[in-house]
C-alpha cells in the first residue's frame, strides 16, 4: 500500500513537471504568461482528474472552449501518453497546432444535457436581449453561453468562475441562469415514457 501511494505520487510529480513544460511551451509561442495558458489549479486538476476526453477536458476549471480549440487534443494527447506509460513523451518543441477556429469543436463534445442548456440559454440571452433593446452578446457571448452549457454552474459562486460573468451578469442574470441551467438539466434527465 505504501509502495502503491509512493509510486503513485511520483507519477503525479512527474505528470505536473510534464503539464508545466507543456504549458509553458504553449506560453512561449505566443509571448504570454504561462498561468494564460492555464492556472496552478488547474495544472492540479489535470494532475489528479487527468481527463481522457474533450468534454472531460472542458469540465475542467479554468478549461474554456478557446483554450481546448487552442490546445486540448494536444494536451489529452500528453495525458494520454503518460497514464500509458509510451515513452519517450512528446517532444514539446514539435507540438502541433491543433486549433482550428474555423470548424467547431463544440458540435462533437456536447452532450446531449449541454445540449438543452445551451439551446435555453440562447433562448434567454434572445429574449433579453429583445427586451432590453440590446444585441444578445451583450447578455453574454457564445462563449460564455457554451461554457455555462458544459459547467452547469449550481450556485452564484460557480457562476461567477465561468469567462465573462462577472459581478454586473451575476447581479442582472445570476439567478435566471441557474434556473435555467437547473431546469433544461432537469428536462434531459427524464425519460421518455414507454407505450
Amino acid at each position: 500500500m505504501l509502495t502503491s501511494l509512493a509510486s503513485s505520487t511520483a507519477n503525479d510529480e512527474e505528470l505536473r513537471m510534464i503539464l508545466r513544460a507543456f504549458r509553458y511551451h504553449f506560453a512561449q509561442q505566443d509571448a504570454r504568461k504561462v498561468t494564460r495558458v492555464y492556472s496552478n489549479a488547474t495544472l492540479e486538476y489535470l494532475t489528479i482528474h487527468k481527463p481522457k476526453t474533450l468534454l472531460e477536458l472542458l469540465r475542467v476549471p479554468g478549461i474554456t472552449l478557446n483554450k481546448a480549440e487552442e490546445f486540448g487534443e494536444d494536451l489529452l494527447e500528453v495525458l494520454h501518453r503518460h497514464m500509458t506509460g509510451q515513452l519517450p513523451l512528446i517532444d514539446l518543441t514539435h507540438i502541433p497546432r491543433t486549433a482550428s477556429f474555423s470548424s467547431p469543436l463544440l458540435e462533437t463534445v456536447l452532450d446531449e444535457t449541454s445540449e438543452n442548456v445551451k439551446r435555453a440559454l440562447r433562448e434567454f440571452r434572445y429574449s433579453e436581449s429583445k427586451a432590453n433593446g440590446q444585441p444578445a452578446y451583450i447578455i453574454f457571448t457564445n462563449q460564455t453561453l457554451i461554457d455555462i452549457a458544459i459547467h452547469k454552474p449550481t450556485t452564484l459562486e460557480e457562476l461567477g468562475t465561468i469567462y465573462g460573468i462577472g459581478p454586473r451578469k451575476i447581479q442582472d442574470y445570476g439567478e435566471a441562469i441557474l434556473a435555467i441551467v437547473q431546469k433544461a438539466a432537469a428536462e434531459s434527465q427524464v425519460e421518455p415514457a414507454k407505450a
